[in-house]
């Protein structure tokens, strides 16, 4: 995770409007790191992070003991059923997409409705390969199944649309090497 950590959060460090975020969600957690490690860089920055209840426990105590828990909060639930405030300057969703992959295409217009213009959408997940191929170390493929609960996301070469008809120019797209293999950052910013 370290090294997938430090390649996702230098690339939102890296975008020209981090140094003016005051607000960012992040979608799934992964236990605050990547809110911590965005915090500790932007002292105006407030997170919140959407967390599943097994994980939130732990995501809270982590926060309290980097001692940024007035400034990072935790929320349990489903991002497509809450209503949450809107005008977030960065979404991030690492690993998350996985149990909306039935629902991509609202979960990129819930995003757009959160995040105000000029705002920054950032995703970080595995694609299958070529026809739903798998990989070859068995290994690491069975740990991504399991992380990605069963199957990673399909056809990265169209997910760039759910960018570009949500109302986002796709700015980048990277590789990003994970223990489990290489994932795909997507970072777009929203149109206005």
């Amino acid at each position: 995770m370290t090294g997938e950590l430090q390649a996702v959060t230098r690339h939102i460090l890296n975008w020209h409007g981090f140094n003016k975020c005051q607000k960012i969600l992040d979608i799934g957690g992964s236990f605050g790191l990547f809110s911590l490690a965005l915090c500790q860089e932007n002292a105006h920055l407030e997170a919140l992070i959407i967390e599943e209840p097994q994980r939130a426990p732990y995501t809270e105590k982590l926060i309290k003991d980097q001692g940024l828990k007035d400034r990072v909060k935790v929320q349990v639930g489903s991002i497509l059923e809450m209503d949450l405030e809107s005008n977030y300057d960065v979404i991030l969703m690492a690993h998350k997409l996985y149990s909306y992959h039935s629902q991509l295409s609202s979960m990129f217009t819930k995003m757009s409705c959160l995040l105000k213009p000029g705002g920054l959408l950032v995703s970080n997940h595995w694609f299958c390969g070529p026809a739903c191929e798998v990989e070859t170390n068995g290994i690491k493929d069975l740990q991504k199944a399991i992380h990605s609960l069963g199957h990673p996301i399909c056809h990265v070469e169209e997910f760039g649309l759910f960018f570009s008809e949500t109302g986002f120019e796709l700015l980048n797209m990277v590789d990003v090497p994970s223990a489990y293999g290489v994932s795909k950052l997507h970072l777009g910013q929203k149109e206005g």
